[in-house]
């Protein structure tokens, strides 16, 4: 497995997870973030993304940006049949990595409560909760 900063011709498939992960919420009624950016706002946000490659193909990604003294992680996404397999681990330690060499105090992400896995991955790499995040649907 490698874990690498996106490149442009990972666009198509950043935009695809990113769908994927999109249709999982279903209070987000707008059109995937990437999708309204269009390819130059991606572009512009490539070096945020890290990508996971196994056996040559793009498996998971994990998108990043520094807030003051804080690391923010979002849209990760691991195919569903590479689950289990320590590839998002080795997403957010090569984020938590970044963080570090950036001067981040902390790294600061959200999880469904119904996400059980992905709560126990991030408990395993030391993440605690920190928060409660509430949502009021006006529409």
């Amino acid at each position: 497995m490698l874990i690498r900063v996106a490149k442009e011709k990972d666009i198509a498939k950043l935009v695809e997870f990113d769908q994927k992960l999109y249709t999982l919420h279903e209070n987000l009624k707008d059109p995937h973030p990437l999708a309204k950016r269009g390819q130059k706002g991606i572009t512009k946000r490539l070096t945020r993304y890290l990508v996971a490659e196994l056996n040559g193909q793009i498996v998971g990604t994990l998108y990043f940006k520094k807030v003051a003294r804080y690391l923010v992680v979002s849209h990760i996404w691991v195919e569903d049949c590479c689950r289990k397999q320590g590839i998002g681990a080795a997403l957010l330690k090569t984020a938590i990595k970044i963080g570090k060499e950036k001067g981040c105090k902390s790294i600061k992400l959200t999880v469904r409560d119904v996400n059980t896995d992905a709560k126990e991955m991030y408990s395993k790499l030391g993440f605690v909760p920190g928060g409660v995040l509430l949502f009021l649907d006006i529409e």
